[in-house]
């Protein structure tokens, strides 16, 4: 049974309107730990992150994971406020947020090298950014986490198809047609249906032409013309641009962490997994080139690939087939993002 937190009981409010202070629901989630803060206050995260994972009791391990919370509730609540604007109150999205912050405690290992907000600044950002698209979606079906990266790959195509035709709308089928290229395992799964229900959702969705958008490298505020000024053809190219400008940064940021952590690894399980993921911009190689450029057998490259990716799994969380989709999907909204910069 997992530990009962204090966090877990703060109540979500039902479609409230946002807080004139946003410090006033700060507050409320650090207001159970003022009575003992006092005796923590010289510990820091890796002092607590360690007794955490050494502690047996229940109730010792939700102490600590709450004084953990305590200690980096700014940084949830720097990454909720970045979405305030969507509809979503903000503390629904610091409660998100805070369980994203917890999933990374519980997962995070402090002998591989990284700092506790470094590692956590995914989970994070995935649980409110997940939760916004649970709340704010339109669609008259439910999006499962499996149909939600399809809907991105329908986007993607989509958005492709509308820019290299001047603005003229695709089939589905057109759009079938372009994700069965890719020839992977997650296209297989696509059908004509799921293409159907993107497409409606793009079409009657309500973006807002003038919406302000904060640029990923400063601070300035910047109108949608004049960031896309011959690309606005119809509102899915909008909400894909949008969309795919934010996915980049945040896969960018979470490739950067993984290679990161390989680096950490045994040099040359680091270089195979380096090479045969193909993490950021690396020359993919199979099995026999690799095992040429180590003096080895295919078999034995095999192996240390396999290891890899079992300690990849147990760090952060993802599977193989999910790291090579992360790397397929930052590569296909690069090529959007970089052809409308």
């Amino acid at each position: 049974m997992k530990p009962r937190s204090a966090f877990r009981n703060r109540g979500r409010s039902k479609g409230s309107p946002r807080s004139n202070s946003t410090f006033s629901e700060i507050n409320r989630y650090l207001a159970p730990f003022s009575q003992h803060m006092n005796n923590f206050k010289s510990v820091d995260n890796i002092g607590l992150i360690k007794n955490y994972h050494l502690v047996k009791s229940p109730r010792a391990k939700t102490k600590i994971r709450d004084l953990l919370v305590y200690n980096n509730i700014k940084l949830v609540v720097k990454i909720a406020l970045k979405y305030s604007n969507q509809g979503v109150p903000v503390d629904d999205l610091i409660q998100e947020g805070v369980l994203g912050l917890m999933k990374a405690i519980d997962k995070f290992d402090p002998g591989r090298g990284f700092l506790l907000p470094t590692y956590a600044v995914w989970w994070i950002r995935q649980a409110v950014s997940r939760a916004v698209q649970d709340q704010t979606n339109e669609d008259p079906y439910r999006v499962s986490n499996n149909f939600r990266d399809k809907i991105s790959i329908v986007k993607v195509e989509t958005y492709k198809l509308v820019r290299d035709s001047n603005g003229k709308w695709p089939t589905p089928e057109e759009v079938l047609v372009e994700i069965k290229k890719r020839d992977t395992q997650a296209s297989e799964n696509f059908t004509l249906e799921d293409v159907q229900k993107v497409q409606a959702h793009l079409t009657n969705r309500n973006i807002q032409l003038d919406v302000e958008l904060e640029s990923i490298e400063s601070k300035e505020t910047t109108s949608i013309e004049s960031l896309f000024p011959d690309t606005i053809h119809s509102y899915a190219d909008i909400d894909t641009m949008i969309q795919a400008r934010r996915k980049f940064a945040e896969s960018q940021e979470f490739l950067d962490t993984i290679e990161q952590y390989i680096y950490r690894l045994e040099i040359r399980m680091g270089v195979i997994l380096k090479h045969r993921l193909g993490i950021n911009g690396a020359e993919e190689m199979t099995l026999e080139e690799l095992a040429q450029i180590f003096k080895v057998s295919r078999e034995r490259i095999r192996q240390i690939e396999a290891k890899g990716y079992e300690l990849l799994e147990k760090t952060l969380g993802l599977e193989k087939k999910e790291l090579q989709y992360l790397i397929l999907s930052h590569e296909e909204v690069g090529k959007i993002v970089g052809s409308d910069s």
